[in-house]
């Protein structure tokens, strides 16, 4: 079983809410609602994990699944694809949509183990899978070298057309750069295993280089 138990369809057909260039780093910590819906799915997901290939979700025995908690929330945003293909060298910040999704790592026995996905649906916040094991342990590595006691922000920025996945980090409000996830470094033109987590991209960079895959993918899906 892959470990992105999330289908790209889903989540793209969540609502996707533009966000306000003034307001682009607000709101990065999750609500109490939205909090509550990963506690929830902690308890009902991990439920029947002992019937299941723990390796699979990044847990290595039922000891592990026991002591599973919640930790980071990730709020989700994107790029619309028009905005990409269209990109001309406009604000960074005017580019992006915020989407309902979060994404919160499930800790345990000290270790950042496998994400847990809450969705906005019919009016409630609730949990709708588990999986991204890769990311988590990524995750693991962006927060130990950018830390959130040192004021770091993070979101993930997924480009659903590239089928990639990017960190914005950010500290004390300001932009600082983009960090390209596992599947999201081939388009960055660093296809590295072990990437160094302090090489930021800017955000020109990052559209340019993503941009004509996006174009390909499109052409592709039509």
């Amino acid at each position: 079983m892959d470990s992105k138990t999330i289908i790209f369809a889903l989540i793209i057909s969540s609502t996707i809410l533009l966000s306000n260039s003034n307001t682009m780093y607000a709101n990065n910590s999750p609500e109490n609602e939205v909090k509550k819906a990963a506690n929830d799915g902690k308890k009902t997901l991990l439920k029947d994990f002992e019937k299941q290939k723990l390796h699979n979700f990044g847990f290595i025995n039922q000891a592990e699944v026991d002591d599973a908690v919640v930790g980071e929330g990730f709020n989700v945003c994107t790029i619309p694809a028009d905005k990409i293909v269209n990109y001309s060298g406009q604000e960074y910040s005017s580019l992006i949509a915020k989407t309902n999704i979060w994404q919160f790592l499930i800790k345990s026995k000290g270790k950042d183990v496998v994400m847990l996905t809450v969705d906005y649906v019919d009016g409630k916040w609730i949990p709708v899978s588990m999986g991204y094991a890769g990311l988590a342990k990524e995750l693991r590595k962006i927060l130990a070298t950018w830390p959130p006691s040192a004021g770091y922000n993070y979101r993930i920025l997924r480009i659903y057309q590239a089928k990639s996945d990017f960190i914005e980090l950010s500290n004390n409000g300001s932009f600082i750069g983009i960090i390209p996830l596992r599947y999201g470094r081939k388009p960055m033109r660093n296809d590295e295993m072990e990437y160094n987590y302090t090489d930021l991209h800017n955000s020109k960079e990052f559209i340019e280089n993503i941009k004509p895959i996006v174009q390909r993918n499109l052409r592709f899906d039509n």
